[in-house]
């Protein structure tokens, strides 16, 4: 019974091995599973280069329009002014006239969510999706 009551995670165990480690971790899932953010949302290419520096996505979402992703940790009203630019500087090279804005965190700040707030009542459209690690669990067939 002691070596099985040794083998069982520590809630602390399980809180580190659930904690998101960088960034990049988060946009390497992205890339592979767009459509865990949005059904029928592709992704058209990572690090994108607008005339404001390399945004993370352009995605395209189930309608085609053009929706740019930015991705953090924590995401916070410094996240959504950087959005904000890439929406506005994407519109401008590439003279589309709707863009969307996605971002993606593991923590949100009340200032990034109360800008956002504010940036959607005058006309833009910016989501936010939290994202967290989980574990899964299937049962595994052993048929002979």
């Amino acid at each position: 019974l002691m070596k099985i009551l040794e083998n069982i995670p520590s809630q602390e165990t399980v809180n580190k091995a659930l904690e998101i480690q960088s960034e990049d971790e988060i946009k390497d899932y992205i890339e592979k599973h767009p459509s865990e953010i949005e059904e029928g949302l592709k992704i058209i290419r990572r690090e994108y280069p607008t005339s404001t520096g390399p945004m993370d996505f352009l995605a395209k979402d189930k309608n085609g329009v053009d929706t740019i992703i930015e991705v953090k940790r924590r995401a916070d009203d410094t996240a959504v002014t950087q959005l904000r630019r890439y929406m506005r500087s994407y519109r401008r090279d590439s003279k589309v006239k709707k863009v969307r804005g996605i971002i993606v965190a593991e923590e949100f700040k009340k200032r990034c969510l109360d800008d956002v707030e504010e940036l959607n009542e005058l006309g833009l459209d910016i989501r936010l999706f939290k994202c967290k690690k989980k574990f899964d669990f299937f049962p595994i067939d052993m048929k002979p």
